[in-house]
C-alpha cells in the first residue's frame, strides 16, 4: 500500500478575503490552483517544476502563468518567487495550520494587546516639568534628631554631678546622689531616667528644710517611702503605760 501524507488546512481558508476576491474575478481556476498550491508544497515551496504543476491541475500554461502573477501581485502578495526561482506562498502557517502558526498569532496578539495597554498608561501619565522630591519638607531638619537624642540618656559622671552641684550650691551630696540611682538602675518611679540634672533640682526641692521639706519625712533624699512604711506611720500613735508616764513605741527615745 502506498504511503499516504496529508494536509491541514484552515478552517474557512477559502473565505479569506483575498482568496475570495480573487476567485469571483478570475474564475474557480484560481480556486484550483490555490487549493494545489497548497496541497503540493513542501513547507511553503512548490518543489515540483511549474509545468508539471501545471499539468496536475489541468491548466494550459498560459492560464497557470495569469494566476501566478496575479497571486504573487503587489495587491494580493499571497506567492512569491524565492531565491532558488521557485513559487512560494508566503505566510505559509496561515493557510496550512500547524500548531506553531497558533503559538505565533496568539503570541503577537498578546503583544499588541500589551503595547495598546501601555500606549494607553502613557497617555494617562502627567509629567510635572518640575518635580518635587519632597513636597513637604520639615522646616526643622534638626526636629527627628533631636527626639532621638532625647530618648536616649546617658547617665553623667561624678564629676558631672559634683560641678552641677557646686554650681547650683543647694547642698546636695553628689556622692549620696550618685550611688542612689546607681543601685537603682537611674530609674525614677517606674521610668527611666531622662534628665540627671532636673532629678538633681528636684532633690533640691524635696530635701528637709527647702522648698518642700516641711511637709516630708525625714526619709533619705529621692527614696520614697513604701506603702507599708506610709501606712505604719499614719496609724495613732501607741503608748505604753509605765510608772513614770506613757512612752510613744515608735520613738521610746
Amino acid at each position: 500500500m502506498a504511503e499516504m501524507h496529508w494536509i491541514k488546512l484552515a478552517t474557512g481558508y477559502l473565505r479569506d478575503e483575498k482568496i475570495h476576491y480573487i476567485v469571483k474575478k478570475y474564475g474557480h481556476d484560481s480556486m484550483v490552483f490555490w487549493t494545489g498550491l497548497l496541497s503540493e508544497c513542501v513547507n511553503g515551496v512548490l518543489e515540483i517544476d511549474e509545468d508539471v504543476f501545471a499539468e496536475i491541475l489541468i491548466m494550459d500554461s498560459q492560464r497557470f502563468s495569469e494566476l501566478k502573477k496575479t497571486f504573487a501581485s503587489d495587491k494580493f502578495k499571497l506567492i512569491k518567487t524565492n531565491s532558488e526561482g521557485k513559487i512560494q506562498i508566503t505566510n505559509w502557517d496561515k493557510y496550512q495550520y500547524s500548531e506553531s502558526y497558533g503559538r505565533v498569532k496568539a503570541y503577537r496578539e498578546k503583544q499588541k494587546s500589551s503595547n495598546g495597554n501601555e500606549t494607553e498608561m502613557k497617555q494617562d501619565v502627567t509629567i510635572d516639568p518640575d518635580p518635587d522630591p519632597d513636597p513637604d519638607p520639615d522646616p526643622d531638619p534638626d526636629k527627628n534628631k533631636n527626639k532621638k537624642k532625647r530618648s536616649v540618656f546617658k547617665p553623667p559622671t561624678i564629676d558631672e554631678v559634683t560641678a552641677y552641684c557646686i554650681t547650683r550650691n543647694k547642698g546636695i551630696d553628689p556622692e549620696q546622689w550618685m550611688d542612689h540611682y546607681l543601685a537603682n538602675g537611674w530609674m525614677v518611679g517606674k521610668n527611666k531616667m531622662k534628665d540627671w540634672k532636673a532629678s538633681i533640682r528636684y532633690w533640691e526641692r524635696n530635701k528637709p528644710g527647702g522648698q518642700n521639706g516641711n511637709n516630708r519625712s525625714n526619709t533619705p533624699i529621692g527614696i520614697e517611702q513604701s506603702a507599708e512604711s506610709k501606712r505604719f506611720n499614719s496609724r495613732p500613735i501607741p503608748f505604753s503605760k509605765g510608772t513614770g508616764g506613757t512612752t510613744d513605741i515608735r520613738n521610746p527615745g
